[in-house]
């Protein structure tokens, strides 16, 4: 049935606007952007409702000035604005939401993510912009909150309400995935999302995502929501079955690859089989990647995947010094964890999966001795590519609780582990620190030898995925030579 133009009218119209890298565009490193999962099954929520008219605005892929998304909210005229941030866009989000508040005083604004979650009570201040915080998983608490709203006879009514109800600091958190609503997807949408690693593929790669896990049982003291999807360290699992329907519905829309958007896919054995197992047994042919853990997996489950499917697997290795794993708190086997790593990697080879290590430089009371360790340990592993981070002791880790009085409130929001670091607890000095991803990344990409391997098993790809190529190649000279030299 048509709604008729009076039904329109009364529509509540809510705008969602990620402030991810609003405005800011000082980065040599590659950056993969995802979609924002929480805001996009709350607009799917609230349009599968009826009544409310959605936008959303995602600031990571449609870069933009703070006035140019304020035009654009103006011209939407919503009801209620949900912005997500992490800690790293905080004054980007809060300039943002003075800004709405300057020009309508009664639009209600409602802070999510990363950011807002680690450092809620700063945003529950009489000269916060923001109406109401909803910390952690939030997707599903926009929605009722957003309804809650049409209880009150005046924004002011529903201003007082919300900001009482922030005052609790509630973190929330899927209980049950089986209730869990799939963000919907076109396929232009889609394209904005593209896979930046190379994969196993002699196409052009259109990537699909999808949430099948939540939560991480680990306890690594440098762990952030800036890089996680979710909260909490229960697994939440997905059924098979769902994963798989979905796996469909985004071939259908034109993706021939996914990328599995849990913090740690291999968290819970029984949940890969599963996935595994229904993928083999419905024939469905997709290429899929995942992040996972050195230590969850062995022979017979990479045998597994890779029947499956799986092309590709992001595996942290952090270091190659025993004292680095052991005080970052990665595994209670820190005495094992290289020679694990050098199983896994080898066993990924055997079964055809392709490898990225994850290294991570800076770390408390790391030398340059401690980095050509790591650097020798991802020469052994061979791995098909590598990404170097640098220790980042964000807002909500482990290691920000233990030593916020050290760490100036300041630079928080101009803190990012592919930047160079603003705060030195490594044992070099702040010029050899901020020069140790280069190192890192020269010792490693330069060599002639990997170069050739490289692009042997990745020509195809490069070829059908030209704006990937030129991308993943200028960043690695910019990374490796910032000054041209």
């Amino acid at each position: 049935m048509q709604k008729t133009k009076t039904e329109e009218m009364t529509k509540k119209r809510v705008l969602f606007i990620r402030t991810d890298f609003l405005g800011k565009s000082e980065f040599r490193h590659p950056l993969h952007f995802t979609p924002p999962l929480m805001l996009k099954s709350a607009e799917n929520l609230l349009r599968s409702g009826g009544g409310y008219e959605t936008r959303l605005i995602d600031c990571s892929v449609e870069r933009a000035s703070v006035d140019a998304v304020v035009r654009e909210v103006v011209s939407f005229a919503p009801d209620a604005v949900v912005i997500s941030f992490s800690t790293y866009n905080a004054q980007k989000a809060w300039d943002l939401a003075s800004e709405l508040k300057k020009r309508d005083n009664m639009v209600l604004t409602i802070a999510v993510g990363h950011g807002a979650t680690s450092r809620y009570t700063e945003y529950l201040t009489k000269e916060s912009p923001f109406d109401i915080v909803l910390r952690g998983e939030a997707g599903k608490e926009i929605v009722r909150t957003i309804h809650k709203l049409s209880d009150f006879k005046s924004p002011a009514e529903s201003r007082e309400y919300l900001r009482s109800r922030g005052e609790t600091g509630e973190t929330f958190a899927h209980k049950d995935l089986d209730e869990f609503l799939f963000p919907e997807y076109s396929s232009d949408e889609l394209k904005k999302y593209q896979f930046i690693y190379p994969v196993r593929l002699n196409k052009r790669v259109v990537s699909g995502y999808i949430l099948s896990s939540c939560g991480c049982v680990h306890s690594c003291i440098f762990c952030t929501q800036t890089v996680r999807k979710s909260y909490t360290k229960e697994i939440r699992c997905q059924p098979a079955s769902r994963v798989v329907d979905e796996i469909c519905r985004q071939k259908e829309i034109g993706a021939n690859f996914i990328f599995f958007l849990d913090d740690n896919f291999s968290s819970s054995r029984e949940h890969v089989i599963s996935v595994c197992d229904e993928i083999i047994s419905r024939g469905v042919d997709i290429a899929w990647s995942a992040s996972a853990r050195v230590d969850e997996l062995d022979s017979s489950l990479l045998k597994r995947m890779a029947e499956a499917g799986c092309t590709l697997l992001l595996l942290s290795v952090e270091s190659g010094l025993e004292r680095i794993i052991k005080m970052l708190n990665k595994t209670e086997h820190s005495h094992e964890w290289a020679a694990k790593a050098k199983e896994v990697f080898a066993a990924c080879r055997e079964s055809g999966i392709g490898t990225c290590a994850l290294f991570m430089v800076g770390c408390p009371t790391e030398t340059r001795d401690d980095i050509a360790h790591s650097i020798e340990l991802a020469h052994s592993l061979n791995p098909d590519f590598i990404k170097v981070h640098s220790f980042t002791p964000y807002p909500g880790t482990v290691f920000y609780e233990r030593n916020r009085d050290k760490i100036q409130v300041e630079l928080l929001d101009r803190m990012h582990h592919y930047l160079p670091p603003l705060i030195n607890f490594s044992g070099m000095d702040m010029k050899l620190l901020r020069s140790s991803q280069r190192y890192f990344y020269r010792s490693f990409l330069s060599r002639p030898r990997y170069i050739i391997g490289h692009l042997r098993r990745y020509f195809l790809f490069y070829m059908n995925n030209p704006a990937t190529a030129v991308k993943l190649f200028s960043s690695a000279l910019r990374m490796m030579w910032p000054n041209g030299k």
